[in-house]
């Protein structure tokens, strides 16, 4: 079992991974609201534009998260557990 640390253990500048949910969206980072759906190119086995698609979200990726609950200026919208993992 492992735990995700991300206030006592300030990881992002080597996150490497991406989050797939099951109903085909892809986020860049458990703490960021950003994402892009991948279902049309799945649905229509487009390779070319999904590989494009998951390039995009690399670079959508942020420098840091925004955490901590006293960063009132950043609002996560989306639980962890509604991402999956």
């Amino acid at each position: 079992m492992g735990f995700i640390s991300p206030i006592s253990d300030h990881f992002c500048a080597t996150c490497n991974r991406l989050r797939i949910t099951s109903n085909g969206k892809v986020y860049p980072c458990l703490g960021d609201n950003n994402s892009l759906d991948l279902t049309p190119f799945i649905r229509a086995n487009d390779r070319p534009n999904l590989l494009n698609a998951l390039k995009k979200v690399i670079f959508m990726k942020p420098e840091r998260h925004y955490f901590k609950i006293d960063e009132k200026s950043y609002i996560h919208k989306r639980f962890m557990n509604t991402t999956g993992g």
